[in-house]
């Protein structure tokens, strides 16, 4: 994703239907608070780090196989990632 480090206030962000391969370039959208990536193309989550105050992720009809990376969204209390390919390890 483009960088959006001009959106740093952002709370809400929905990039849903956009074939995204990748879930990087959030650094600076600390404020975000929900975040919907429905019905791309993402294999892996990743980048969400920096995204402390991201409370619901909406991942619904990607490519992730691994829930692998959705931990170090520290204030995360909603995941949807239905239509997916995840199993258990």
């Amino acid at each position: 994703m483009a960088n959006m480090n001009t959106l740093q206030g952002l709370k809400f962000l929905d990039l849903s239907h956009n074939c995204i391969m990748q879930m990087d370039g959030m650094t600076y959208l600390k404020s975000l608070e929900e975040l919907n990536l429905q019905s791309n193309m993402i294999s892996k989550i990743a980048g969400l780090s920096h995204l402390v105050r991201l409370r619901v992720l909406k991942l619904d009809e990607n490519m992730i196989d691994s829930l692998d990376g959705a931990e170090s969204a520290v204030a995360l209390r909603e995941l949807h990632v239905s239509k997916n390919n995840v199993s258990e390890k």
